[in-house]
């Protein structure tokens, strides 16, 4: 019986070993020609095409309910230097590892004026092909964002993080916003604990 119980245990731990470095595999780091590499699908998603998770600022994981009420934090707990998440509260550090991470408004408002935007529909889902000065390109999906228990405009608009607290208010953070209307923009005074997608990039 114990020797049943160690070969079971065994291959179970094989099976999700290799379902984990199968999800992994999914994930690229896509060069556009500036200054950082961008993912090619959001955190929580494995094909650039879903949604993925939705992230309250500063927060890892994601929950059934995004309210003031039940944000971790307050004003500057969640910062680091300069304005911006300390590594520990960012959640592509913390769920893809190094050498990923959330990105700047900086590398953001790149994005934004660099690259062509193209909203299309890929796999069923809207959202904006971005091509990169050297040709490359990735996926941005219309995720909506969670307010409260629901999820607002899926397939609509997108909202993702940047790493950047928002002016002078700490209950507000950077965000790269996308719809089919408006051209993308660098959008500020979203409020913290609301629930976006984060895409992530590295050096």
């Amino acid at each position: 019986m114990r020797i049943l119980f160690l070969t079971v245990t065994v291959l179970l731990c094989a099976t999700l070993a290799l379902a984990q470095s199968t999800r992994k595999s999914n994930i690229q780091a896509i060069d556009l020609g500036l200054s950082v590499k961008w993912a090619n699908c959001n955190i929580g998603a494995e094909e650039p095409w879903e949604c993925g998770g939705h992230y309250a600022w500063g927060e890892t994981a994601e929950k059934s309910e995004y309210t003031p009420d039940n944000y971790r934090y307050n004003k500057n707990s969640a910062k680091g230097e300069n304005s911006t998440l300390a590594p520990d509260n960012d959640a592509a550090h913390i769920n893809w590892g190094e050498p990923w991470r959330m990105p700047t408004n900086e590398e953001i408002k790149e994005l934004e004026e660099k690259c062509t935007w193209e909203w299309i529909m890929l796999n069923g889902c809207n959202g904006h092909k971005v091509t990169g000065p050297n040709g490359n390109s990735i996926f941005l999906p219309a995720a909506g964002y969670r307010d409260k228990e629901k999820i607002i405009n899926i397939n609509t608009i997108g909202s993702f993080w940047a790493s950047t607290v928002f002016g002078f208010d700490n209950n507000y953070s950077w965000c790269l916003d996308i719809d089919g209307v408006h051209p993308a923009f660098t959008g500020g005074g979203h409020e913290c604990y609301t629930g976006r997608s984060v895409r992530a990039v590295c050096e």
